[in-house]
C-alpha cells in the first residue's frame, strides 16, 4: 500500500488552517477545544496551528481564548489600496450616497461570490452590518444579479452548482429556471431589484460596470429601507440614475 505523500499531509494541513481563521471569523474571543469541536480535528492539532499564527501575528492569545488580529486588515487593505478600480470608484460611490441619502456598495465577483471592497452610507441611510469585505451570494443582490446577468450561462451554471441557491428570507430566488428568467430581463434592462432577497428590512437597485470588450468588473447597488425604496423612486429614479451612473464611469476606466 503506498503511504501518503508529503504534498498530501501539507495539502490537508493548509486547509485545517484555513478551517480555524474561518472558524475565528466571528470576532468573538474562542477556546482552542471550541474550535476543535467546529472543525473536527484534535485539540492539539488546533493549538500548533494556532500559536503559528499567533507568532506570524495573524491571532491574538488572552487567558487561553484567540481571535483573528488586525494584520488581516492590513493586508485586505493594501489589497483595495492598490486596486486602481475602487481608487476610482470611491468618489462615484461617495456621489451616489450624497445625492440619495442612501448606502451604496461597489461589489465584485470573486469566486462566484459577490464581496463588497467600498460601500458609503448617505445622509439618511438605515443602519446595516455590511462590512467590507464581506461575501455574499450574488443572486441575493441587486448588484449580484446585475453582474450575474452580464456572465455567460455556462459561468452562470458554474456558480449555482458550487454555491448553491440558498434562501436568505423567503424572497430570495431558489429556483434556476426563475433565476435564469430574471437575469435575462436583466441583461436586457441594464437593472437589477433586490426585492428583500438579502434582507428582509432592505431594498437594492443594481447596474453592472462593464468594459466594452464585455468584461465584468463589477457592480454598483442603492440600498434602502422599503418605506423609502418605493413607488416611481425605487421602480424608475434610482434605476435611472444607477443606469447612467455606471454608464458614465464605464468611459472613464476603459484605460484599466
Amino acid at each position: 500500500m503506498a503511504g501518503r505523500s508529503a504534498t498530501d499531509g501539507g495539502v490537508k494541513s493548509d486547509e485545517t488552517l484555513f478551517s480555524i481563521i474561518e472558524a475565528l471569523q466571528s470576532g468573538a474571543w474562542t477556546g482552542v477545544s471550541e474550535i476543535a469541536r467546529e472543525i473536527d480535528v484534535a485539540n492539539s492539532t488546533v493549538h500548533r496551528h494556532l500559536q503559528s499564527l499567533l507568532t506570524h501575528e495573524f491571532v491574538v492569545e488572552h487567558n487561553g481564548r484567540y481571535r483573528l488580529g488586525y494584520r488581516f486588515l492590513e493586508l485586505g487593505g493594501a489589497v483595495r489600496s492598490s486596486d486602481d478600480l475602487v481608487n476610482q470608484v470611491r468618489p462615484v460611490v461617495t456621489d451616489l450616497a450624497t445625492e440619495t441619502g442612501e448606502t451604496v456598495h461597489f461589489i465584485i465577483e470573486e469566486h462566484g461570490r459577490g464581496i463588497v471592497v467600498y460601500h458609503e452610507a448617505g445622509a439618511n441611510a438605515t443602519p446595516v452590518v455590511v462590512s467590507t469585505g464581506a461575501r455574499f451570494p450574488l443572486h441575493t443582490s441587486a448588484a449580484g444579479k446585475a453582474i450575474m446577468a452580464e456572465l455567460s450561462d455556462e459561468r452562470i451554471h458554474d456558480i449555482v452548482d458550487r454555491h448553491g441557491l440558498n434562501a436568505l428570507t423567503d424572497r430570495t430566488i431558489t429556483d434556476e429556471e426563475k433565476l435564469f428568467a430574471e437575469l435575462e430581463t436583466v441583461h436586457e434592462q441594464g437593472i437589477a431589484f433586490n426585492r428583500g432577497e438579502n434582507n428582509e428590512v432592505a431594498r437594492g437597485v443594481g447596474a453592472a460596470i462593464i468594459r466594452p470588450n464585455g468584461e465584468v468588473l463589477g457592480g454598483l447597488t442603492i440600498v434602502g429601507p422599503p418605506h423609502r425604496m418605493s413607488g416611481e423612486r425605487f421602480e424608475e429614479e434610482i434605476p435611472a440614475l444607477i443606469h447612467s451612473t455606471c454608464q458614465e464611469f464605464e468611459v472613464l476606466v476603459t484605460h484599466l
